[in-house]
């Protein structure tokens, strides 16, 4: 599945349509968020932004169960993270 198509997904499973990320991404122009879906334009924060509106995350998983969350936040709340730069948090899931 594309990242666009996962992104329809999960608005979709959250009750959302398209239109509602015009805030997220402080686009007044529909046309541009539009080019986005079309362009397949998402950076690691846009998938964040979607993520943290429909409250899912995003994250890697291993095989194994380990998961590293991606958290775009400005904090540097997680231990060894840079401030601005986001951060990673490890969780094992059984």
């Amino acid at each position: 599945m594309s990242i666009t198509n996962s992104i329809r997904a999960v608005l979709g499973m959250a009750g959302m349509k398209q239109r509602d990320l015009l805030p997220v991404f402080g686009l007044a122009n529909p046309q541009s968020l539009s080019n986005k879906f079309r362009g397949e334009r998402w950076s690691a924060s846009d998938l964040v932004k979607v993520a943290e509106v429909t409250g899912c995350k995003v994250a890697f998983v291993f095989p194994d169960g380990q998961q590293v969350f991606i958290d775009d936040s400005s904090t540097g709340s997680a231990a060894g993270s840079d401030p601005g730069q986001g951060t990673a948090q490890i969780s094992e899931q059984d």
